[in-house]
């Protein structure tokens, strides 16, 4: 009896097959790869979503916005603040989004965080025998994390976050001859953005004894219209292009050296200088230049430090308008998700016109933002 053989495949038969997958899956990976950004993108879209109907929450509750700051001069420190801060407020640097967690569903961290220390205080509970700040913000929430953000390596803050508040637009104070005004307590101007520092500088020529005064900022502040007028934008945790010269993880100890540099974006403190959970407008969005008071340096070399206290030029060279901390940035490519005013969500591309960008940044220039 005869018996019939099947033949097998070839080799070469194999290897075509073999090519043809692979060049199929080369095809379907960018299809696979844009489906995933754009579900990212969509679910940063629905955190901004969130943290808007958590602001106009906290707004019908204490008919004002939350404030980020109460430091002195604005921007800098600028000297003790001779004025009593509100009882929500026990310490200068205070984040706005602390305000905000009972409205997203975070109540039993507003209870327990100590607002008097850093996120990273191991020592001093809200509460005696309670979780200190380092506990309560060892996890990131949800809501205040863009899906397309990588984690960090090793965290150099607690509380990491993916937005900040818009603080608009300010520059050095000048005198009436234009000349920049070096008096401390005198140095910036107010932001003028919706969600800003608290502190109002006393005007220019006032002596310098004047401590300057809070202001309150509501939405009947926001005269250029709230749907004309960013809330809160998109920051990446990571200042893109710039890796640690030397450092430690203040939460771990991890040795940064070479690591991507952190911005240390959080939700829990601001700090002197908008590079924390504050972002601005007179800077361009994703700015990965790093720089100084007076030293400008390569991002890529990871060099922060600059002279202190030094002043300088309100020019498009000023510090202040070409610093990665101080600029909103994303992992999305080519631009940010920003939260408007009236809790609307718009893609805005990094290449927006920069007087259209900061007429967004503004609650009450009177400027027209123009299309973007």
């Amino acid at each position: 009896m005869r018996r019939s053989s099947r033949p097998g495949f070839t080799l070469i038969e194999l290897l075509v097959v073999i090519a043809i997958i692979a060049v199929l899956i080369g095809l379907l990976l960018p299809a696979v790869q844009k489906v995933r950004e754009a579900a990212a993108r969509m679910k940063c879209s629905n955190n901004l979503k969130q943290i808007g109907l958590a602001v106009h929450n906290y707004h019908n509750t204490t008919e004002k916005l939350p404030v980020f700051s109460y430091a002195p001069n604005g921007h800098d420190e600028g000297g003790a603040f001779t004025g009593s801060l509100p009882p929500e407020a026990p310490s200068k640097h205070h984040s706005g989004f602390l305000y905000l967690l009972p409205y997203l569903e975070q109540d039993n961290i507003a209870k327990q965080y100590n607002p008097t220390k850093s996120a990273t205080d191991k020592t001093t509970p809200l509460v005696a025998g309670g979780p200190t700040n380092f506990d309560l913000t060892k996890n990131p929430i949800p809501t205040y994390l863009c899906p397309s953000m990588p984690m960090p390596d090793a965290m150099g803050y607690g509380a990491y976050c993916s937005y900040a508040a818009s603080r608009g637009n300010f520059q050095y104070a000048t005198d009436a001859s234009g000349a920049v005004v070096s008096t401390p307590k005198l140095r910036w101007t107010a932001d003028d953005g919706m969600m800003a520092s608290a502190f109002q500088p006393p005007p220019v020529g006032s002596a310098t004894t004047v401590g300057g005064s809070l202001m309150t900022i509501n939405l009947m502040s926001v005269t250029d219209g709230l749907s004309n007028t960013f809330l809160v934008g998109e920051k990446h945790y990571r200042v893109q292009g710039s890796t640690w010269v030397s450092g430690t993880s203040n939460l771990d100890g991890t040795d940064l050296t070479g690591k991507p540099y952190t911005g240390n974006s959080n939700y829990a403190f601001p700090h002197p200088g908008a590079d924390t959970c504050e972002g601005v407008t007179m800077t361009r969005m994703n700015t990965r230049t790093m720089v100084g008071k007076s030293t400008t340096v390569n991002a890529k070399a990871g060099t922060v430090s600059a002279t202190a206290g030094t002043t300088g030029t309100n020019d498009a060279t000023a510090w202040f308008r070409n610093t990665a901390l101080a600029a909103f940035s994303s992992s999305h490519t080519g631009g940010c998700n920003f939260l408007l005013g009236d809790g609307s969500v718009r893609f805005v591309r990094e290449t927006i016109d920069m007087q259209t960008y900061k007429a967004l940044g503004s609650r009450n220039g009177g400027d027209l933002a123009g299309d973007y």
